[in-house]
């Protein structure tokens, strides 16, 4: 009777332990799914960015552009979050970054307007987060250390900087360190900015800065590194938002798709990034500041 009872419980343990290896397989292929991400909704992200544009749009036409990464997206390929016809995902930028020009006095009441749009599509109320950043978390939730949504995870949220016209330029007011390569006597350039250069973002067309190409370049003492190898996604965060490491290797395929995707955004007459020639070190400069040539 003993030896049946033990019998039992060591078949009961022997199943269980199978149980945990199984559900240990399942949840580190999850969480080591850096390719797709299954946590990371492209489409939720982009509708997200619509909202965005959409309020900045209604709130100051002609007034607002891209910047940081989000400005990458967009001239890469013309969305915040892409899913390559491989499956993998590229979510280039943990959050929303633009710029609004606004007369000084104006500002709280800019915000404002923009505020009470997006909280209609379920957004929080825009705060200074303390340095003339003004944050917004949209409802959307994305995982900061795996590709599973577990208890450790960010809202998908937008920064909106702001900054005025004064004469000449540009008051950057305490973001002028980000700038710092192009100030003339503490004043951000007028022709840094305007004309603003069309470019696909949110869904539809959005604003990048005249000269974005170089004020990526020069972006906080070069944080994004050379525009000649800006255009394509690194690797090691490729679907992650840039918030945690996650290596997932580009095919050739992919190398194409990205190419493709910027001579289609050249095409239509938008910002975009340089292609580099075939076989050849050298690269094609594709900026463009006209207006777009719609099919």
């Amino acid at each position: 009777m003993e030896n049946n009872i033990l019998i039992f419980l060591g078949i009961i343990i022997l199943v269980i332990e199978i149980v945990l290896i199984i559900y240990s397989i399942i949840i580190t292929e999850r969480m080591t799914d850096c390719c797709s991400c299954p946590a990371v909704s492209c489409s939720k992200i982009n509708n997200a960015t619509r909202q965005v544009r959409e309020a900045l749009n209604t709130v100051l036409p002609e007034k607002w552009f891209l910047c940081e990464g989000t400005l990458i997206s967009a001239l890469r390929w013309g969305e915040h979050c892409h899913q390559f016809k491989s499956g993998k995902k590229n979510f280039v930028d943990g959050d929303i970054d633009v710029y609004i020009i606004t007369e000084k006095n104006e500002t709280l009441n800019i915000i404002s307007s923009i505020g009470n749009i997006l909280k209609k599509s379920g957004w929080s109320e825009l705060k200074d987060r303390g340095d003339g950043i003004f944050v917004s978390n949209s409802p959307i939730r994305y995982p900061t250390r795996s590709c599973e949504l577990d208890s450790s995870t960010k809202k998908f949220y937008v920064d909106i900087h702001v900054m005025h016209p004064v004469p000449g330029g540009f008051d950057t007011s305490q973001m002028k360190g980000l700038w710092k390569s192009f100030l003339q006597d503490g004043i951000l350039p007028y022709d840094v900015i305007y004309p603003l250069a069309k470019c696909s973002w949110g869904g539809g067309l959005a604003n990048a800065p005249a000269k974005y190409l170089e004020t990526l370049a020069k972006w906080n003492g070069n944080e994004y590194g050379s525009i000649n190898t800006m255009w394509k996604p690194i690797e090691r965060v490729l679907a992650t938002g840039d918030w945690f490491n996650c290596e997932c290797n580009l095919s050739t395929d992919d190398v194409i798709e990205i190419k493709e995707s910027i001579q289609l955004l050249k095409n239509r007459g938008l910002a975009t990034f340089n292609i580099p020639k075939e076989n050849s070190g050298d690269i094609i400069n594709l900026q463009h500041h006209g207006m777009p040539e719609f099919p």
